[in-house]
């Protein structure tokens, strides 16, 4: 574990290469950094890593669930949540209610990621809130704006529909 975490994520980034032939320490180096690596940069790299290319690894679920209650990185955070999701959509309802009130634009955005992907009309009220908040900026505004599309498309009442497209072309204006 070397002080040069760029050598960390260039070694995860290269880690297909040697996949097929060291698979076993792979996932053991890549489960050790999530959960012990100090640079957020290099957990959520193993974290992702290991979603993208072991998704079916049954120690992915306690992983994320570890990284979600007590990683300080809110990046590494929203990827468990996403990684979560994938897994078991009814613990996701734990952490939704803790991170409600959060005040970071990546734990919002994960959220709508989330409610896009599996709310029901209930949660267009979480749209409404964050898309008539101040925290919205850049990326996050896209993000917030994409999520909302995604979560229109599934939605089947009109209404909800229609107040959604005036909220849009609001952000749009």
């Amino acid at each position: 574990n070397d002080s040069f975490f760029d050598v960390r994520l260039e070694a995860i980034q290269q880690g297909n290469r040697i996949k097929k032939y060291a698979e076993h320490e792979l996932l053991r180096k890549l489960k050790s950094s999530v959960e012990n690596d100090s640079e957020s940069k290099v957990r959520l790299a193993a974290l992702t890593f290991l979603k993208e290319n072991f998704p079916k690894d049954p120690d992915l679920l306690p992983l994320a669930q570890k990284i979600l209650n007590q990683d300080v990185s809110n990046l590494c955070k929203a990827k468990a949540l996403q990684i979560l999701t994938t897994i078991d959509t009814s613990l996701v309802f734990q952490h939704i209610e803790l991170w409600s009130e959060d005040q970071s634009s990546t734990i919002r955005i994960a959220l709508l990621l989330y409610y896009a992907e599996h709310g029901d009309e209930k949660s267009f009220a979480r749209f409404q809130s964050a898309m008539n908040s101040s925290f919205l900026k850049g990326q996050d505004r896209m993000a917030a704006m994409l999520h909302l599309n995604t979560y229109l498309t599934r939605i089947k009442n009109q209404k909800i529909r229609l107040e959604g497209l005036t909220l849009l072309n609001k952000f749009y204006a």
